[in-house]
């Protein structure tokens, strides 16, 4: 079965969101559970996963965030994948999508632009908005996650890193405090055509137990190639006992990527399997 290992937190520094400030926590793994996490980049190089996954948050009128899942990025211009879901709540809600990114120690709020959900199955495509350094003249680029070429099946080992235990506290000061999770454990079964009208596409059952928050982080083989997005968990009598459905990565290769764009004229449409082998 899996096991959930528990991170300590460290305050690290503020950023500001509009008109509300905020503090940022840096939760922390243990040295030996952040070196058995091998993520590895689109070019094959070891990449670390806090630098390629973040919390997804809805921020309401009131400019109050709401963590509501986890996210990884496919490109280098601020292109990510999550799970339908968290999408399709955050705009029955209200409010607006922002993630917290961290590059080379900095942390950065970034706003969503548009994005593209599958008809099918539990996956999107989300664009940021790019932020542009006048001093160095560039964009703000980041890492991104390999995508396994071939999926994976019954009895392989995954693993997945997400943040469902963030936590905003509305103090005298708001904080928000970035903790990773990692969640592990073997393919129990596999539906190739979907498993119920919750999950109508090709997915796989983990016997891992996911908590919320954890929707739309990757999971992964254990090569560090990503095979799937965590989309729902159920519990069984026992305390800590479960079990987790993921979507296959592969639906997201038909996505068209740019399809939404606010601007279709400075977008040509392409296929996320043709973006990713371009970026």
């Amino acid at each position: 079965m899996s096991n959930f290992l528990r991170p300590y937190q460290v305050w690290k520094m503020r950023i500001c969101t509009n008109k509300q400030l905020y503090f940022i926590g840096n939760g922390e793994l243990n040295q030996n559970t952040e070196k058995s996490v091998k993520a590895h980049s689109h070019n094959g190089d070891e990449t670390h996963p806090r630098e390629t996954i973040f919390p997804i948050f809805r921020v309401d009128e009131q400019n109050c965030c709401h963590l509501v899942g986890t996210g990884f990025f496919i490109g280098d211009d601020g292109v990510f994948v999550t799970a339908k879901h968290i999408i399709e709540e955050i705009e029955s809600k209200g409010g607006h999508v922002a993630i917290v990114h961290i590059k080379a120690g900095k942390w950065f709020l970034r706003n969503v632009a548009f994005s593209t959900l599958h008809h099918k199955a539990d996956i999107a495509v989300v664009h940021l908005n790019r932020l542009y350094n006048q001093t160095k003249d560039e964009y703000l680029s980041n890492d991104k996650l390999k995508i396994a070429k071939s999926p994976t099946r019954k009895g392989d080992s995954l693993f997945t890193y997400a943040y469902p235990k963030t936590t905003i506290a509305y103090e005298e000061l708001p904080r928000i405090n970035i903790v990773p999770s990692i969640y592990d454990g073997v393919i129990t079964e596999e539906y190739p055509d979907g498993r119920d009208r919750m999950l109508p596409s090709a997915c796989y059952q983990v016997d891992m137990l996911i908590h919320g928050g954890a929707s739309g982080g990757p999971v992964f083989n254990s090569n560090g190639e990503v095979v799937a997005i965590n989309s729902s968990s159920m519990s069984f009598d026992e305390p800590d006992s479960g079990c987790t459905f993921v979507s296959c990565i592969q639906d997201v290769m038909d996505l068209d990527i740019y399809e939404n764009a606010p601007q279709k004229s400075n977008f040509l449409p392409t296929k996320v399997s043709e973006y990713i082998n371009d970026v």
